[in-house]
């Protein structure tokens, strides 16, 4: 299977076919003469209008397929050795994913963000106690499949939401929220346990009048309800572990398209109060290296 491979003067790559994609735009601020250089843009398969911007060097961009930005101001803004990882079918507003201080950004499949999202990895400026000690480092964030933030959220450092949680509009978020829960508050906090929600309402569709909302029937589906099996749960400390360990993108690019991107379990990032992950790593398959990495395309893109 082919992978098309794009290359700038400043060793800057894509992977991925540009042609199956709306509304990319990809900036490099840096040239490798400055410090920049060695970042990787992939592209699993059909998105629009996402915008990224590399700041620095050795940085990995991860766009899963059928990723939709529906505001063309959404940005992704990474700067050296961080990670912003996006699974499929992930639709957002306006907002920001921000991997600073090389820490990770990691996003599962079939998440929804509301207008005003904000992400990011960092305080932005140091603290320190009076012994001269930073007293607040930045921490990656791990969001798992299924997820809705509702308007306004802020996502600080070191949050971990799993899979099938909701958080509630202009709430801010600061320490895990588990599975299957909706969250709500300046900090959050949880409000529901037990319940889980679909994409099966739209607010500007006609379907919706009076006569259909009286009819809504009972959901038996059990698609988005979520368990923790030991055996599967993609452990994010783990994760953060071998990312942490890697000095190249183009290594954390394979291991995140083995360990997350081909892993099609349910219950990969469930998890729940009571949850005792293991401290092992599901078995991984090496799918990425089954590429034929095409000759490079030169692009002038930073």
């Amino acid at each position: 299977m082919d992978l098309i491979n794009y290359e700038d003067i400043n060793k800057n790559r894509i992977f991925g076919d540009l042609n199956k994609n709306v509304g990319i735009n990809i900036r490099c601020v840096y040239p490798e003469s400055a410090g920049g250089g060695g970042n990787i843009a992939f592209l699993a398969g059909s998105s629009s209008n996402v915008n990224i911007e590399f700041h620095g060097r050795n940085s990995l961009v991860f766009i899963g397929d059928n990723v939709v930005f529906h505001n063309k101001n959404t940005s992704i803004r990474v700067v050296s050795d961080s990670v912003v990882f996006i699974g499929d079918n992930l639709t957002c507003c306006a907002g920001g994913f921000n991997g600073y201080e090389t820490k990770n950004i990691i996003i599962g499949n079939d998440c929804m963000f509301g207008d005003n999202f904000w992400i990011v990895t960092t305080d932005s400026h140091g603290i320190y106690n009076c012994n001269g000690d930073r007293i607040n480092n930045a921490k990656s964030i791990y969001i798992g499949d299924h997820v809705w933030l509702g308007m306004g959220i802020k996502v600080l450092k070191g949050s971990c939401i799993y899979s099938g949680s909701m958080v509630g509009a202009l709430s801010l978020v600061n320490k895990t929220c588990f599975s299957n829960a909706s969250y709500g508050g300046m900090p959050a906090k949880a409000i529901i346990n037990d319940i889980y929600w679909k994409r099966d309402l739209y607010v500007n569709t006609l379907a919706w009048n009076k006569e259909s909302m009286k009819n809504i029937q009972k959901d038996k589906s059990d698609e988005f309800r979520y368990e923790f099996k030991k055996d599967e749960f993609l452990n994010p400390a783990l994760i953060e572990e071998k990312l942490e360990s890697m000095d190249s993108s183009f290594l954390k690019l394979k291991f995140l398209y083995d360990c997350v991107y081909c892993n099609n379990s349910k219950n990969r990032f469930a998890l729940f109060e009571d949850s005792k992950p293991s401290k092992k790593m599901p078995k991984i398959k090496n799918n990425f290296d089954r590429f034929n990495i095409t000759k490079p395309h030169f692009v002038s893109y930073s």
